[in-house]
């Protein structure tokens, strides 16, 4: 037997600048969007978790953004661009203003969205005409972002910064994924069973904790999560998604080899022949590891309601997440 689960995510990016005075008086300021590179996608999905989440210290979603940089070119941004223009400064501080990092989430209607933000500043040592911004997961010359500084009707502009002033950017980035309450059709065919139908969807139960929220985006959005057996499914629409899973044998993934420019990763679940000979409802791949999950994706059987796995069955889900700009 043999699934691939397919999953759609976006990502944007979302900039406050400021140029503070020795005081910390603001002397000008401003709000844009930003362009993410296909440096920046390839980096997230290439590493080991989609998130980068234990780099540096610095919360979800950050590592590949954990340096920023200025610089005073003027190329228009384009997603093949791999440097700054001409870069004048880097640095990875959070000027005193790392308490202003925040991960929040919500849920409107058919969607999961996660808001992950962080801040950094550069001391300027030196006069500079500003007209550009990236930021890397390194002090090499290679970005993940890059735009230019514009003003509120999206016209690039100049920062003309000071020695002792500081640039302080606090940047969001957004990523959305689908989740509609009782999940959506979907089906696959499986060798020697036939057509199986059900209803699949990510969720988060209503009135999880922040860490179980935490959890989601560190672990199950890069599919880590472990993979469960659906024991008993009575409707996608429960409170907690329904139904009792099997902890007998919890099923790790194996991620394969990401090929760059394709901003796609697949994470293989396996159930061997040895495990999980029994009825199955269907499958869960979450964080909570227990009876009843509070994180995830989920994939339950409508017809037929329930397949038999015997020892001379050999179950490979293959867990597609792709990541594209909104």
């Amino acid at each position: 037997m043999h699934h691939k689960v397919k999953q759609e995510g976006t990502v944007s990016g979302w900039v406050h600048w400021e140029v503070l005075n020795a005081d910390g008086a603001v002397a000008q300021e401003g709000e844009q969007p930003n362009l993410i590179l296909d440096r920046g996608l390839n980096t997230i999905l290439a590493s080991s978790n989609l998130s980068d989440v234990t780099n540096f210290g610095i919360g979800l979603w950050a590592a590949f953004r954990h340096y920023l940089a200025v610089g005073t070119g003027s190329t228009a941004p384009a997603v093949g661009q791999t440097t700054l223009a001409t870069e004048v400064a880097r640095a990875a501080n959070g000027g005193g203003f790392t308490a202003e990092s925040t991960n929040v989430y919500s849920q409107p209607a058919g969607f999961m969205v996660g808001a992950f933000t962080i801040v950094r500043v550069i001391d300027i040592t030196a006069a500079h005409n500003l007209t550009e911004f990236g930021f890397s997961e390194a002090t090499g010359t290679n970005v993940n972002i890059r735009e230019l500084f514009r003003d509120g009707t999206g016209t690039p502009i100049t920062l003309s910064v000071q020695a002792g002033q500081q640039l302080k950017v606090t940047h969001t980035l957004t990523v959305t994924v689908p989740s509609i309450t009782g999940g959506t059709d979907a089906s696959f065919t499986v060798t020697g069973i036939g057509l199986l139908a059900g209803k699949e969807t990510w969720w988060m139960k209503a009135g999880v904790t922040a860490a179980s929220m935490e959890s989601f985006w560190a672990t199950n959005f890069a599919s880590n999560g472990t993979l469960q057996r659906m024991s008993a499914v009575n409707t996608m629409d429960r409170a907690d998604r329904g139904g009792a899973h099997d902890t007998s044998a919890l099923v790790s993934a194996t991620k394969l080899t990401y090929v760059s420019g394709t901003f796609k990763v697949t994470k293989r679940y396996v159930i061997t022949t040895a495990q999980l000979n029994a009825a199955h409802h269907g499958w869960f791949i979450g964080y909570q590891l227990s009876s009843s999950p509070e994180v995830g994706y989920k994939f339950g059987l409508t017809n037929p309601a329930t397949i038999t796995k015997a020892s001379t069955h050999k179950l490979t889900l293959d867990f597609e997440l792709t990541l594209g700009r909104a």
